[in-house]
Formats: C-alpha cells, structure tokens, sequence
C-alpha cells in the first residue's frame, strides 16, 4: 500500500499461485469484507504478470462497461489505460479520487485439468440392437482461457466459482463421452467389440465432438483429451451373445473373401499369361514383317499399293526390279467360285476348300464353276487358278 496527497493508495496486483479467476482485495482485508475492493482510485500501481488479464468492471447509470490491461504490465492507473472506465464516470471522479470498479483478474496460462470418469453405461450395435454391453470410459481433458471476452460473456464475474465451474465441466464432460461413445457404433461404424482396440479414433471423435461446444458453454479452449481406457464388459450376456454372432459372421465373410481373393488372383495369372503371350506374338510378327519389308525393299521399287485385277491376278503398277532375273513371289488368290452340283450353284469356296472338295470326289476337271468377271460358267480344269489343282505327278520310273 502507498500514499499520496490523496490518502492511502492500494498496489493492484494478484499473487495466488494456481486460480482461474480471481477477484482483487487489499491484502489487509478479507473478500467481500473492505469497501475499497469496490472503489479504486486514479494514480494506483497495477502489476499484471505475463499470462494475465486484468479486468476493470464500473456500473453507471447508463450501464456497465469493462476494460482490460493484458500482462506484463507495470502501471499507474489513468484516463488513457481505462478510456472506457474514463467515459463512464466522466469528470466526477478526477486524479486521485476513488471511483466504483471491481477488478478480477484472469489467468490465461493455467490450464485446468479435469478428470473424465464414466461409469457403466450400455452401448448397442446397430445391427443386433438386441444385445446390450457395459461400456466404461476414463481419461483427462485440459483447457485454459483465450477468449476473454467469451468467457466473461458466459460467467457472472461477481458470482464466479471455481468450484461450481469445475463441477459444470465434470458433468458436461461426462454427458460429451457417453454420447459419443455411445454413439460410435451407429455414426462411425465402429463395432462395439472393438471399441477398446479403437481407443484412438474414439479419443478423436471426442476431441472434435467438444471443442466447439466447451468454447460456446464455458468460454474456453480444450488444450488436449487423452482417453486413458475404454473399459468393455467382457463377462457381460450382451457381449458374450454380440461376440459368438459377430465371430459367425466374420468367418463366413472371410471365406467369402478369401474365395474372391483366389479367383482375382487366377484372373490376374490368366491376364498376365495373355499379355505375355500377345507381347511375344507382337514382337514375332513386327520382326517377321519387318525382315519381310527389308527384303522386298532390297528387290522391288514400289511405286502404288497393289492392286487385284478382275481374274484375281495381283499386279504391282510400276514394279521396277533391281536385279536382272528376279521375280516377285506370288501372292495367294483370294477368290472364291461357285460350284455347280447337281444342277444347283453352291459355294462360295476358297481354293483351300475346293483342294479339300478335289480330294472328297466332289470335285472333277469336268465340274462347272463360276466367280465374279466370268461370263458364264468354266470347266475347273480351265480355270488358271485351279490347273495346280489337277496336275498328276507321274511315277518314278525303275533304274
């Protein structure tokens, strides 16, 4: 405590060690017992630590109106640090004198840890919600203040508890886990069976399930959540009867999966057996193709594509031979003939199923053929394409 010309002045300051909030008093004096708690004058020292916020409440005629001095701060109370304050009580109240403030001050690097202890409660599976089981949750959440302004807007300052704070916390906290919990089943597919082997994603979906809601009901933040247990009653009915139905259909699901994981797995060899297969016939052929291009390129000058005329002749306009002597390897015919049998055309044959008709007897140098340019219909053995057909190799004579 100082003096001035004024009379006794008190140090603004808090020095509790562990608080949330805390309202300010003489140090002489015991809360709600000295009228000078309620009465603070111009030109007194304040000493707000870092971490700290302190909080200058007035009540006027026009109504209540707060300021703040955020830490560290070494200061003399005036006009210019309480405008606010200054505005409200105008120039009744001049350097020295008293005016009516409250001060609290608020700790904004504390940070409160509160226990998560639910008891018992029954979850259900969605898919056999005739079988209940006795879930229990431990843990700690902690929190601490960054919103002034909320958290003031939510707490009566004048009326704070700490211990009706912690008491509102517990429960909320309490009411947070066992609906998610509870829940977990149903919106995030988690198995009841397997809640306590989930014990991550559940700590998750509990963090994010409260967050928001702590900072709107309490005014704070949630530093951290750590779900230290799921305890799952494994001796219970529900469990026991939820366990042997859930075990049923997990073998026959693994079966059925494994009898797909076989079958993709031969599709995949028999795919793989076709690429390799399709490679090797592709690289065959473009090697195949290609020789055969060099060697005709070596021979011939190719000048058009060639063309089939309308005897089935291939012709290669402006073929020019390179070499003296050298003849181009004939193409197959890709004609077809009608044949006439018995009075009555049939067909249309190549010449690999007229060789087969020539050697079943259906097929004679006398027998009457026709294809498309012909004007009538021509003896086999006449046909240019077919003389190959009907040559006779004679005997080897005896040396």
């Amino acid at each position: 405590m100082l003096k001035n010309n004024s009379g006794l002045i008190d140090i603004i300051r808090c020095d509790q060690k562990d608080y949330l909030m805390w309202k300010w008093h003489p140090n002489n004096a015991e809360l709600g017992k000295s009228s000078r708690e309620d009465f603070i004058r111009w030109g007194s020292p304040l000493r707000v630590k870092d971490g700290e916020v302190a909080v200058f409440v007035c009540s006027g005629k026009e109504g209540s109106v707060q300021d703040y001095i955020e830490g560290p701060a070494d200061c003399i109370l005036s006009t210019e640090n309480l405008p606010l304050i200054s505005d409200l009580v105008g120039l009744a109240y001049g350097g020295g004198t008293q005016f009516p403030a409250e001060v609290y001050f608020i700790n904004l690097a504390q940070i409160i840890q509160q226990k998560v202890v639910v008891p018992y409660f029954d979850v259900f599976d969605p898919r056999f919600t005739d079988f209940s089981v006795p879930v229990a949750v431990k843990g700690t959440i902690t929190f601490k203040i960054t919103d002034i302004n909320q958290f003031i807007k939510l707490h009566r300052l004048v009326d704070f508890s700490l211990i009706d704070f912690n008491n509102q916390v517990k429960d909320s906290v309490s009411r947070y886990v066992k609906n998610t919990v509870a829940n977990a089943p149903s919106d995030y597919d988690i198995p009841v069976i397997q809640l306590e082997r989930r014990i991550e994603d559940i700590n998750s979906l509990i963090e994010s399930n409260i967050r928001l809601r702590f900072f709107n009901d309490f005014g704070v933040t949630v530093a951290n959540v750590d779900i230290a247990s799921i305890d799952v009653d494994k001796t219970s009915e529900g469990y026991i009867e939820l366990k042997k139905v859930t075990k049923d259909l997990t073998s026959e699901a693994l079966k059925a999966q494994n009898e797909v994981n076989i079958k993709d797995m031969k599709d995949k060899q028999k795919l793989g057996i076709f690429e390799k297969v399709g490679k090797i016939f592709t690289n065959f052929t473009e090697d195949k193709f290609a020789k055969r291009k060099q060697n005709i390129k070596g021979t011939y000058e190719l000048s058009t594509e060639p063309v089939i005329d309308k005897n089935g002749e291939v012709h290669i306009p402006g073929l020019a031979s390179k070499k003296e002597n050298s003849n181009f390897p004939p193409m197959l015919s890709t004609k077809e003939y009608y044949v006439a049998i018995n009075g009555s055309p049939t067909g249309p044959y190549n010449l690999s199923s007229l060789k087969q008709m020539l050697g079943d007897g259906k097929l004679g140098k006398e027998t009457l053929l026709w294809t498309e340019g012909m004007n009538e219909w021509v003896k086999a053995e006449d046909i240019a394409d077919l003389k190959s057909l009907f040559i006779q190799i004679p005997p080897i004579p005896k040396i």
